[in-house]
Formats: structure tokens, sequence, C-alpha cells
């Protein structure tokens, strides 16, 4: 009797052993990594409509080698160097860079005119130092009705102001300077429909800059000038 107990309890034994090397191993395995915590991207702040922002290089214009615009102006401006007025009309400029005029670097920008009020048509070549704007190496403006010339000579004041106003390489769209956020617009030009950024500046001509991140250039601008006449400038094409 006494051996069949001391069998009872070795069996005891040996099955709390093993229950307890079991739980020791289960205790002991090691438990799966947890994933690391990934933060959720910080998102962009957007501005407030009608803020103020400090705009740093409107334009990356590295990838550009010409630019064409459509002008539609609403009001009337009699050019005095050519007669023509402007009511009623379209234009249109197109910016060609880095050519050679009789050996120098220029940039020309090349125009068209339709002047429905007056029956006249006009074109205009001007070209300029490439690294200086302002100095002149040539150009002209003729004016045509019925097939004739009635006016052949320098650009005139009126096209210069408008040739300025689409040189997108001055201060209104390069180097720090202020302008009004508008919020988001889509805008349907000459060359497509987009889903633009809208900017306010406020200078010599005030203007609603529209702005594509997938186009190196404005895909429209409307302009006032300091009489009031608007101009609204669409884009045609770059490259």
């Amino acid at each position: 009797m006494k051996g069949k107990s001391l069998s009872v309890i070795f069996v005891w034994v040996l099955l709390a052993a093993v229950a307890v090397a079991g739980c020791t191993t289960s205790n002991s395995s090691t438990s799966p990594t947890a994933s690391p915590t990934v933060s959720a991207p910080t998102a962009t702040p957007v501005p407030a409509i009608g803020s103020t922002l400090n705009v740093i290089n409107m334009l990356d214009l590295t990838p550009v080698h010409w630019y064409q615009y459509q002008i539609t102006p609403t009001g009337t401006i009699v050019d005095l160097g050519s007669g023509v007025t402007t009511a009623g009309s379209t234009m249109t400029e197109r910016w060609d860079f880095n050519v050679n005029y009789n050996g120098q670097n220029a940039d020309k920008v090349a125009g068209t005119g339709n002047y429905p009020s007056n029956g006249l048509t006009g074109t205009t070549i001007d070209l300029m130092n490439h690294s200086n704007h302002k100095q002149l190496l040539g150009g002209n403006l003729t004016v045509m009705k019925n097939g004739n010339v009635i006016y052949q000579g320098d650009i005139t004041p009126h096209l210069r102001e408008l040739e300025s106003l689409l040189d997108l390489t001055n201060s209104t769209y390069s180097g720090s300077h202020t302008v009004t956020y508008g919020g988001t617009e889509t805008v349907t030009v000459p060359l497509g429909t987009y889903t633009a950024t809208k900017y306010m500046y406020y200078g010599d001509y005030n203007l609603t800059i529209f702005v594509d991140p997938k186009v190196p250039v404005p895909v429209r601008v409307d302009a006032v000038s300091p009489s009031g006449t608007t101009y609204d400038v669409e884009l045609m094409g770059w490259g």
C-alpha cells in the first residue's frame, strides 16, 4: 500500500512539473514586436481668403522658351501714336526668349491686333536686350486697313505698357513681394481648363493672377489700368 501511494505521488509530481515547464515555456516566448506608430502627415495650412502672403518668385521660368497670350480689353483707349481705338479689340502677344538679333542675345515680342471699331488690323515686333528689357534693339508697329498700310513706325506708348504687363520676368512675378490670397477657382482659357490659385497684386496695374502648379506661367491675368481699363489676359500656349 505504501509503495502504491508513493507511485501516485510521483505521478502527480511529474504532471505538476510538466505543467510548470509548459507555463514557463509559454511565458518566456518572445511577443511579436508591435508596429511602430506612424504619425499622420501634417496638413499644409490653407491661408484664409483675403489674407496677406509674402511671395518669393511666384513663377519658375527656367523651362520656358516662349509663351503667348490673348488680350481682350474692356473700355476704350485711343493710342495717340497710331490713332487705334481699343474698343472691342482682341490682341495676341507672344514672347520668345534668346533670339539672335544682329549678333545680340534678344527677347522678341510679336503681337497682332484686330480693332473692329476702326476696321483696322495691326502687327508689332519688338526686340529687347535679353538681360535688360529697357534696352530696345529694334522693332516696329504696322497698322493696316483694307490691305493698305496706314501707319508704320515705332511701338507706341500704349503697346509698350502692354508689353510690360506681360513681361513675366519683371518684379511683379519674381522677387519677394506681398500679394493677397484669393483661394482657388476653375478658369477656362484658350489652352484649356485649370484649377488655379488666385493672387491679387496691387501696383501700377491692379492684377489678379491665376496660377496652376502644373504650368510655369500664369494661366490668366486680369489687369486694371490706372485709368480703369480692364484687360483679360488668357494663356494660348507655352513651350
